[in-house]
């Protein structure tokens, strides 16, 4: 997956962080970008009759699968012209409506409407490049949450665990360090674990840097291509900064239901590449890329702009989620690592 647009990543990284940064760490506590969160308000008819056609609009030039738009475009106009839709006031009641139809009709989990207050006005602006400041200010919210790196840690036995809650964008100044920092840590390691079960995406490009650090040589990771066709190839760095943890250890990496979009990108390179094993649940099923879009004065629009597949599978987990190697439930997929890490290089499984 890679940096689409500046917006993309913003908006990305903004939803992890706020999922992850909750004071209560359970897994459950993680935000549902669906979700109408805070105070409803009211929408009136010709906000509502301008919704309901930007969002028709938006999906007809947007949306990755032009076929797809075109067939649920008559369905969708149908169902949002009708009395029950036409006739509610409600911000929330709206939003749920319309994503419940644009869930069941795209099947595509990048495909949502969102509360616009929810979204800094900035993260909304396409642009080549983000500018001074935004690096300054993304450079500041990501220091406060040491660059996704919840935790990075050595546990008995010799074992490594590094917990990533989210994939910042990779051109933050102190990206770079951070990452180099978070392995150096764990570096002198027997195995390692990598715990995906609140990341809920980010940056593409960060999940190739951190990807680099686990592989020897470049490695093709994914190929990505857009509604015109456009495609791009996503390898490995030939060079990082820093030492590289390398492809000879054990590897095992923790996902959850939550674990989405790069996370999920993450995961999947590590399984389709045969570099470690994947120890949890089926993650939430976002294989594409998305841009954000304002959609009159109350709303936007997420939609899916892009799509990666695997060198190796010619396909990605869009729908259908990253399955684990080893399902088990994401509060004992810890337990159940560390049982297989001490196994691996030879230890005693973990005493519970």
């Amino acid at each position: 997956m890679r940096r689409r647009s500046l917006a993309w990543t913003l908006v990305a990284v903004w939803f992890s962080a706020l999922s992850c940064r909750s004071a209560n760490r359970g897994l459950a506590r993680q935000s549902d970008p669906l979700v109408f969160v805070g105070a409803d308000f009211s929408v009136d008819a010709a906000d509502r009759r301008e919704l309901v056609a930007l969002v028709l609009q938006e999906l007809d030039v947007k949306y990755l699968f032009p076929e797809v738009a075109a067939q649920n475009r008559p369905v969708l106009a149908k169902r949002w012209s009708d009395q029950a839709l036409q006739t509610m006031t409600s911000a929330r009641q709206i939003m749920q409506k319309m994503n419940a139809d644009l869930l069941e009709l795209f099947e595509d989990k990048h495909v949502f409407l969102k509360a616009a207050r929810d979204i800094p006005e900035a993260m909304l602006h396409e642009q080549a490049a983000p500018t001074p400041e935004d690096l300054a200010r993304m450079a500041t919210f990501e220091e406060n949450g040491h660059f996704g790196i919840a935790r990075a840690d050595i546990m008995e036995g010799g074992i490594g665990y590094l917990e990533l809650d989210h994939f910042p964008y990779v051109n933050v100044p102190g990206m770079e360090r951070a990452a180099a920092n978070g392995v150096a840590a764990i570096a002198d390691t027997r195995a390692l674990i990598i715990d995906l079960r609140r990341n809920a995406g980010g940056d593409g490009d960060t999940v190739t840097l951190f990807m680099s650090y686990l592989l020897d040589d470049k490695t093709l990771l994914s190929e990505s291509y857009d509604r015109s066709g456009k495609t791009s190839s996503e390898w490995t760095r030939a060079e990082i900064r820093g030492r590289r943890y390398g492809a000879s250890r054990p590897l095992f990496v923790l996902t959850s239901r939550r674990t989405f979009s790069a996370g999920e990108a993450f995961a999947y390179a590590v399984q389709t590449l045969k570099r470690g094993t994947i120890i949890g649940e089926t993650t939430g099923g976002g294989g594409h890329y998305n841009r954000f879009v304002k959609v009159g004065k109350h709303f936007v629009l997420s939609v899916a702009i892009g799509t990666t597949k695997s060198p190796v599978t010619h396909t990605n987990w869009d729908g259908i989620g990253v399955k684990p190697d080893v399902e088990t439930s994401a509060d004992r997929a810890l337990d159940v690592a560390l049982d297989r890490a001490r196994t691996a290089v030879g230890g005693q499984p973990a005493i519970r």
